[in-house]
């Protein structure tokens, strides 16, 4: 089932074959910059600006890292181990979350 992430909505959609909306979930001011789905349980990681969550399909936030500061998290990819790699836009590089 495709997925897809509307960076001008704030949002996350999943969509059916024939591009019929079938689910969306919004955050309420924070652009997404990443997008990863769970395929056993549903639940999506998105990378907001400063931070990671991950999200039921119910919209509940399962947990979310944060960083201190702003420092661009981008491009998030979960690892076969369950770990999440990020990447850090304007530092080059890449944290591993556990």
């Amino acid at each position: 089932m495709p997925v897809a992430m509307t960076v001008g909505q704030y949002g996350v959609i999943v969509i059916d074959d024939n591009g019929r909306l079938l689910w969306e979930w919004k955050h309420p001011n924070v652009a997404m910059y990443g997008l990863d789905v769970d395929p056993e349980t549903g639940n999506f990681y998105v990378a907001l600006y400063n931070r990671i969550m991950e999200v039921t399909r119910t919209g509940r936030v399962v947990w979310q890292f944060s960083s201190p500061e702003t420092i661009g998290l981008h491009s998030l990819q979960r690892t076969p181990e369950g770990t999440i790699l990020v990447a850090c836009a304007p530092y080059d590089r890449v944290l591993e979350i556990d």
